[in-house]
Parts: structure tokens; sequence; C-alpha cells
């Protein structure tokens, strides 16, 4: 009987996966509104056997008109710049923060893991409205792209 690791084996075919990312954050203030430029990239070599080691982009943030993992790559560069400003004054002792913005993102998406090999460029714009709470930031939008997708989102939580 094959132990666990040599069924893995077999399974694997002695495949290999190496990813290799890059990001970059920079933020900026102009005068009353934050400004946000980011850029994600993204590459995975796979080789051999069966081993697939798949990136995802959609969701807030990653293509924001995209559902959440919906678009399956394995090579992808994703700039975005984020646009925003605080509602509320920060001068009081007890203050909940109150935020708008506005995210315009482009990505180049590539995915050849099958036949024929899938490239292509999409852009979003999205707008939210975001708080922090004691469990952490807490957004709520709406994104929209060139061809008409669109998505609602909710997202509790860092994104970076």
């Amino acid at each position: 009987m094959a132990t666990r690791a040599e069924r893995l084996e077999q399974i694997a075919g002695g495949g290999r996966a190496d990813t290799y990312s890059l990001k970059l954050l920079t933020p900026l203030s102009l005068g009353p509104v934050d400004l946000m430029l980011r850029l994600d990239a993204a590459a995975t070599e796979n080789e051999g056997g069966a081993v697939v080691n798949i990136q995802r982009l959609g969701g807030f943030r990653r293509l924001s008109a995209l559902a959440e993992n919906s678009l399956l790559n394995d090579s992808y560069v994703l700039g975005s710049m984020e646009v925003f400003r605080r509602l509320n004054p920060s001068e009081s002792i007890i203050s909940v923060p109150l935020y708008v913005g506005a995210l315009l993102e482009a990505a180049d998406v590539r995915l050849e893991l099958f036949e024929p090999s899938f490239e292509d460029q999409f852009y979003s714009l999205a707008t939210y409205i975001g708080t922090d709470t004691a469990l952490g930031p807490f957004f709520l939008g709406g994104g929209v792209d060139l061809d008409g997708n669109y998505s609602l989102f909710m997202h509790f939580g860092r994104t970076f």
C-alpha cells in the first residue's frame, strides 16, 4: 500500500509551480483628497505533471466590476488609482471616520494553461463608502467595466 506522500507524488506527476509577485503602493495627499497609486503583478510558471497554480482577480480593489476571484489567470499586471476623502471632521475625541472614494483599475491578464491561450485587458471603475470599525475597515459600493459587467460589493477587512 502506498503512503500518502507517494500517492500525492503520483497525482502531481512530479510537477512544480513557482509564483512570482510584485506589489507597490504609494499614498499621496492632494489638499482635501487623498490618492493611492497601486501596482500589483504576479506570474506563475507551471512545470511538469499535473501541478497547477492559478492566480485570481475580481472583487474590491482587484477589478471591482467583477465578482470576487472570478477571473482566473496565470499572470497579470494590475494598476489602480484611488481617490478618497473623509466626510466628517477628525478633530473630536470620539469620531467614527466616514470615507467616500472612487477607484479606477486597469489590468493585463493572461491564461496560458489551455490552448488557445487567453489574453485580454480589463478596465474597471468603482465607487464606495467606507468606515473604520473596531474590527477593521468596512466598505460598501459598486463597480462597472467597459463590457457592461457590474458588481455590488460589501467588503470587511484589509485589502492590501
